[in-house]
């Protein structure tokens, strides 16, 4: 969305397929970096977008054992936003995607599911895909579109450095939190914002996606624990991720 702006911007015209009817997904990321905020400064975005709710993080700390350690201090970096903040990423693409609008050169479609890359002499000339009118084709001199790409790429297999245990959360306090915790021998993170806490146990997990319930039962004293001490109580899971873990040699096709 944000390539799209910039393209749109520069009088480039663009099209955007969306899967969905809207942005509203949960298990997308919520972290709009110092380097993006200062992006959208010298776009001249930046005052509107610091309008929508967020939260400002401008420290991380950790704690091994019982001893806190500060991870991470932003307020050194020389941009104009000294912090992470913490908004929903339907939040940020809603916002992109208004400031978009305003060029003529952009244009959304949602509710596109993109099914195949489309192919002339073994080069990438646009895509195919599913909408509720039926199936549409677009070329394009360049089309973008990670996870199509990837599939047609020779890749490794790589294990899963972690899986991703997300709750939903009743609030004593927000908070953010990176936690090591060594007396339980095992390491985790957790984030916790406004709608829920995650929990990154590492290690390979491609059997939790088998035994969700079982693995959940297993270890649900730890991860209660662990947000109850920093944050509330946690009143479900409701996703458990394991990431798709593969390295290709390149990740783009000929166009």
């Amino acid at each position: 969305m944000m390539l799209a702006y910039l393209l749109a911007r520069m009088g480039v015209d663009v099209v955007v397929l969306e899967k969905h009817a809207d942005f509203l997904r949960d298990f997308r990321g919520d972290t709009i970096h110092p380097s993006t905020m200062e992006v959208m400064y010298e776009l001249g975005i930046l005052d509107d977008f610091l309008k929508r709710p967020h939260q400002k993080v401008r420290e991380l700390a950790g704690q091994i054992g019982g001893e806190s350690v500060m991870l991470a201090d932003f307020s050194h970096l020389p941009v104009h936003c000294q912090y992470v903040a913490f908004m929903p990423q339907w939040e940020f693409l809603n916002f992109i995607a208004e400031k978009a609008r305003k060029y003529p050169q952009f244009h959304l479609k949602m509710e596109a599911e993109v099914t195949a890359l489309t192919e002339e002499g073994g080069r990438v000339t646009g895509v195919r895909a599913k909408t509720p009118q039926g199936v549409l084709e677009m070329r394009a001199a360049l089309t973008i579109c990670c996870a199509l790409a990837m599939r047609r790429m020779p890749c490794r297999p790589l294990v899963a450095w972690a899986s991703i245990w997300r709750y939903r959360m009743r609030w004593r306090r927000p908070t953010y939190w990176v936690r090591n915790f060594c007396r339980e021998l095992w390491t985790g993170i957790l984030c916790t914002r406004s709608s829920g806490a995650r929990l990154f146990p590492p290690g390979p997990h491609s059997a939790a996606i088998d035994g969700a319930e079982q693995c959940h039962k297993a270890r649900a004293g730890q991860h209660e624990a662990a947000i109850r001490s920093v944050a509330g109580e946690a009143s479900e899971l409701f996703a458990l991720v394991t990431p798709d873990s593969r390295q290709a040699d390149r990740a783009w096709l000929p166009a």
